[in-house]
């Protein structure tokens, strides 16, 4: 947390230094207050037996009232000064945590643990940057107040000040640990939150509507919802236990502490040790103490325990492994020429192989087909190629040089992609396909043209500036393969140099496919492509089919070539050929 505060201080020194001194002035006052009620007092009780007139309370009086008025603006102005700095912490803290995410190798992404702790700083985010200057500020405040006291007490009475300065060492103690306990009970309740909002993405999002109706599946969902919470739970228990527990004990510590400052008090007055004044406001005083340590203190060092925690989790995740970039990396300053994959073999963390000693090569201004039943690799070559991985043994050569020497920027400017989960955005039309880049208009109108979404601009309210999506009331939503004819478009406007399409048109119905496919050369304006895909009606566009199976390319050529060879990929096409055969029937 210190390192939090010392960053956000960085960026803010001036407003930061004011706050500050402001929480000083703030907490000050709480013992000048009780001193001034205490010799109020005290020459109210002089002022009965004729020592003092009325006009010596007139200076005490006018400086309690300037000490009240003070207590109750700063702290007003603290929060409305705290308001104001909100919007650049949001700035400072969120764009560097996610700006680093693309630079993040592709399978700590993946990685269930990095997932449970990005949702976990991301979900509490904006609360704990809420809270995080009130509590600092706050607990400043406070602790300079009960300082203060305790060099106010400690004058009159050392026993007293003795006992107080021991509660809050004891208090501070029980804070940290039933913070410590509550926060882990919040961080291991992570995993169980994920899966409950998968659950109730179940019950109401849009695109399971029509399965939830037909298979009545709800009180099945709703069984594993509980499930989830009720296992957590029982895991929870000793947790609960200590956290209950703890803060418990800290409340009682602090009242238990009162009556025993009462009673010391009590007799110290009797024998004359200390004054009315000083026991009438100390009395109060210690109430108001006591309140703020249960109240303030406790609070504010239950949450800095929990920030404390959260913040290092936050640096955790700002600091978690890069890319790792050779200083020798090539930018794409020459054409792309080829691509070659060399006995290249890949096994995912958990161990389960998917390529073994693949190789195949690919030229510019060429057409390529991937082919091969699902699961056997072909979007795993894909991200291979785009540097989201790293090959397990064997080498990607890009140009004749290793892939491994160019930075993820260079990879990106030579391919232009086209996902099998392709993303929907909730922005404009034209966002969706430029993403804040700058297109030239030429070149963007003649994509919209070219994947056959004139038709579907020109008929949206606000052409290019429709909102897509449901988020929005005003989102137009788009069909299947409108949005992924979006996706294509996005893909062709990025000008990469070699285009990847994995499986290009999976949403789009036979007749969009058919005007796509009689379009390819057009579409594609003369670029490299390499086509993925189960339907192999796509594969005869190709210049040369690589055929996988069994970890390996097992067949290549052209369609006509593989045909002849009547392999594998001859039983495939007169499988789908028959497929299709019967539809037409």
């Amino acid at each position: 947390m210190k390192r939090i505060v010392l960053y956000i201080a960085k960026n803010n020194r001036k407003r930061i230094t004011v706050l500050f001194l402001l929480s000083f002035i703030s907490g000050i006052t709480v013992p000048f207050i009780t001193s001034y009620e205490s010799e109020l007092v005290n020459a109210v009780t002089s002022l009965l037996g004729m020592d003092v007139s009325v006009i010596d309370l007139v200076p005490i009086v006018t400086m309690l009232a300037f000490l009240y008025l003070l207590s109750y603006l700063i702290p007003n102005f603290i929060q409305y000064q705290e308001g104001l700095l909100y919007p650049d912490l949001d700035r400072l803290v969120k764009e560097p945590l996610i700006s680093n995410v693309e630079n993040r190798k592709y399978e700590i992404l993946e990685d269930p643990l990095f997932i449970d702790k990005w949702n976990r700083i991301m979900d509490k985010m904006d609360d704990k940057l809420k809270e995080l200057l009130p509590t600092v500020f706050g607990l400043t405040t406070t602790s300079i107040s009960v300082f203060g006291m305790l060099i106010y007490v400690l004058k009159e009475s050392r026993e007293i000040a003795l006992l107080y300065s021991l509660i809050l060492i004891a208090l501070f103690y029980e804070s940290k640990k039933a913070a410590n306990a509550l926060y882990t009970l919040n961080k291991q309740f992570t995993s169980t939150e994920r899966r409950i909002m998968y659950m109730n993405n179940i019950t109401n999002k849009k695109e399971y509507i029509q399965e939830r109706k037909i298979f009545n599946y709800t009180p099945f969902v709703n069984t594993k919802r509980i499930d989830f919470m009720y296992k957590e739970r029982i895991e929870q228990k000793n947790i609960d236990f200590k956290f209950a527990f703890l803060s418990a004990l800290v409340e009682a510590s602090g009242y238990i502490a009162t009556i025993i400052v009462m009673i010391i008090m009590f007799s110290q007055l009797k024998a004359n040790s200390i004054t009315i004044g000083f026991f009438i406001a100390f009395s109060r005083a210690t109430l108001t103490l006591n309140n703020t340590m249960q109240y303030k203190v406790k609070n504010k060092l239950d949450i800095i325990a929990q920030q404390r925690i959260f913040w290092s989790e936050f640096w955790e995740l700002v600091n978690t492994e890069k890319t790792e970039i050779n200083k020798d990396f090539i930018l794409p300053q020459v054409p792309f020429r080829s691509l070659e994959f060399r006995n290249v073999s890949f096994s995912y963390p958990n161990g389960t192989e998917v390529l073994k000693d693949i190789s195949f090569k690919i030229e510019s201004d060429k057409h390529y087909a991937l082919v091969g039943e699902n699961g056997c690799g072909k979007s795993t070559i894909v991200k291979l190629i785009l540097g989201f991985y790293e090959p397990t043994k064997g080498k990607i050569l890009l140009n004749g040089k290793s892939i491994q020497r160019y930075s993820q920027e260079s990879l990106t400017k030579y391919f232009s992609v086209v996902f099998q989960d392709f993303a929907q955005y909730a922005v404009t039309f034209k966002e969706n396909i430029t993403l804040g880049n700058i297109v030239d208009k030429e070149v963007y109108d003649d994509t919209v043209l070219s994947v056959g979404l004139a038709a579907v601009k020109n008929k949206l309210p606000y052409r290019d500036d429709t909102i897509l999506g449901r988020i929005e009331n005003t989102g137009v939503d788009l069909s299947g393969g409108e949005w992924q004819k979006a996706a294509m478009a996005r893909a062709l406007c990025k000008q990469g140099e070699f285009v990847i399409l994995d499986e290009p048109t999976a949403s789009m119905d036979p007749i969009a496919e058919s005007n796509m496919y009689s379009q390819f050369n057009s579409l594609m304006r003369n670029r490299g492509t390499i086509f993925i895909s189960h339907r192999l009606a796509s594969a005869t566009l190709a210049d040369k089919i690589f055929v996988i199976k069994d970890k390996k390319v097992c067949e290549s050529g052209t369609h006509q070539e593989l045909i002849n060879q009547r392999g594998y990929y001859y039983i495939m096409f007169n499988m789908q050929k028959k497929w299709y055969w019967k539809e037409s029937m």
